[in-house]
């Protein structure tokens, strides 16, 4: 078959310039000739486009400009070079506003004017072709793209269902153990408490796993869901310090907050991306270090001290076994641990770190070791930039405006406090067995009142009988994946028949949008599973106005 960019039509009713032609163009290109505009159009619809037409403008069945606009519909992409004997400019004009026409001839034409054209507008024909071709390919790459990230984004999830949604069974259930049974129970006693313990704080490491495997494929593409805004960063490092030190204590170990110099009130970036930064990099040191303690110093660093400012650097320095320089050229790598031998001592995937850099460099900054050998411990240092300082005020004493909350040991499954609900009537819709009796059982002991329905279709019968009746819940626990109908088609039910009251949404997704996809659907707010009861019954004294417990 004859390559497209070879084929040439040429309609003219002068013999004499079609005998020129085939002499001319005949033996190198495709050449159709014919003296008739009709006929020309008939052949293209016949045999189809053409990359070049060369057509005189005065014909007697209509002239050039007609022929045109009767062949385009059938060839948009063909090169159209036009003969006339003519030089009206009003005809130039209007034929090139319209860019309909690539090229003017005017008879008598050249021989190598005409081929030189004709050679011309081949190429400029096969350039657009090219270029088509080329976004062609770029629109399947991209959607060949979109489709993986799809299929990838959808595997998280289920990743993230299928484990959270058994670890809240497990947790909340292991709670109830030490609720109910301790106190009954001859058997064990605090034995019995601590292998509960034991085993909630091992449940916990699992949860920490599939957290660290879906925040390092989230960083990735974590640009478009950072929230810069003004944050404090002295209360990050109080709200950091109070939650890793239990951790240190609970090792022997010490824990150390300074700060050098003074601190801006406020910074702009991202508070919740830069308290995991902070938490990962201390949950390592904490990890690898066994005598001793852990230093967080805080400094910010201002243009007048590096051209690079300012920026806050934060030093975590520990007192553990350090590093070879093999395991340094390793550290950031994902999945790659610094001990992968058979006998290491240390769990985790190797990914916390490599997500603690990819964080850090989306807030403009980075994590580095400054220091590091065996035997002599570790220095890392993470750096964010601050954004303007400009009419920010410095604290020149940042820990006299900060309070550390010390924790001490670990926090009994027993311990955790109670909040009231009282007489707070909530509908409970969840599908799992395990978790509405689980759910059910924390919200009952907190004061509410329960009615459990197992799928969205049920829900929104349930929740609108209840509204017509004027006995509305107080809130809706929806959760978002479910048979029958799902928490989201339920929740876009429910608020397409006007329904006003708060709908949480309870799910075991954990992964990037997420939370902002429950919100587009109409929920007030989201929990993830497994289900901290505590947080929880906050979350539901927030949307309903109930009072805590004192």
């Amino acid at each position: 078959m004859t390559n497209i960019s070879q084929r040439i039509l040429c309609v003219d009713d002068d013999a004499y310039f079609l005998s020129m032609l085939r002499r001319q163009l005949g033996r190198t290109f495709d050449l159709t000739i014919t003296a008739s505009s009709q006929e020309a159009l008939r052949i293209v619809q016949e045999r189809g486009p053409f990359a070049l037409v060369i057509a005189d403008q005065r014909m007697p069945e209509m002239d050039g400009l007609e022929f045109l606009r009767r062949l385009r519909p059938m060839a948009a992409d063909t090169v159209f070079v036009m003969l006339t004997v003519v030089s009206e400019l009003d005809l130039v004009v209007s034929a090139l506003r319209d860019a309909q026409i690539f090229r003017f001839l005017t008879k008598p034409c050249p021989s190598e004017l005409l081929v030189g054209t004709v050679r011309d507008s081949l190429e400029h024909y096969r350039l657009v072709e090219s270029e088509k071709l080329l976004k062609q390919e770029l629109e399947a790459a991209h959607l060949k793209a979109v489709s993986a990230l799809r299929v990838k984004s959808e595997f998280l999830d289920n990743i993230s269902h299928e484990i959270r949604t058994p670890m809240t069974a497990i947790l909340g259930n292991l709670e109830r153990v030490v609720e109910g049974c301790l106190a009954e129970c001859a058997y064990g006693k605090e034995d019995l408490r601590g292998h509960l313990n034991t085993a909630s704080r091992n449940a916990g490491l699992l949860l920490q796993v599939v957290d660290d495997l879906l925040a390092l494929s989230e960083s990735k593409s974590a640009r478009a869901s950072l929230e810069r805004t003004a944050c404090h960063p002295c209360r990050i490092v109080a709200d950091v310090a109070s939650f890793v030190r239990a951790q240190a204590v609970n090792k022997g170990l010490a824990f150390d907050v300074e700060y050098v110099g003074s601190i801006p009130e406020t910074i702009t970036s991202d508070a919740a991306r830069l308290r995991q930064i902070l938490i990962r990099v201390l949950g390592n040191a904490i990890k690898f270090t066994e005598e001793g303690g852990i230093r967080l110093i805080a400094r910010c660093v201002t243009p007048a001290e590096d051209v690079g400012g300012p920026y806050l650097q934060f030093d975590v320095v520990d007192t553990g076994h350090g590093m070879t320089s093999e395991q340094l050229s390793a550290l950031f790598r994902p999945f790659v641990q610094g001990d992968a031998s058979c006998t290491r001592t240390q769990g985790g995937v190797g990914v916390g770190l490599a997500i603690c850099k990819q964080y850090a460099q989306l807030l403009g900054g980075d994590v580095v070791v400054v220091e590091s050998g065996e035997a002599l411990g570790t220095q890392f240092r993470v750096t964010v930039d601050a954004g303007s300082l400009e009419g920010v005020r410095m604290i020149t004493d940042p820990a006299s405006e900060t309070v550390v909350t010390l924790k001490t040991g670990e926090k009994s499954l027993a311990e955790v406090p109670q909040a009231g609900l009282s007489r707070c009537s909530v509908l409970l819709v969840e599908d799992g067995p395990d978790n509405q009796r689980l759910i059910a059982h924390f919200l009952r002991v907190a004061g509410a009142s329960v009615t459990i329905r197992e799928n969205g279709r049920l829900a929104v019968e349930t929740a609108l009988a209840a509204r017509d009746r004027g006995e509305a819940f107080d809130v809706i626990l929806m959760d978002m994946q479910m048979p029958v109908m799902d928490g989201y088609e339920a929740t876009a039910q429910l608020r397409g028949n006007d329904y006003a009251g708060p709908i949480i949404a309870l799910t075991a997704h954990a992964a990037e949008g997420s939370r902002e996809r429950c919100l587009r659907a109409g929920c007030d707010a989201y929990a993830t599973k497994p289900i901290d009861r505590k947080k929880l019954v906050q979350v539901i004294q927030e949307r309903v106005g109930v009072s805590p417990s004192p």
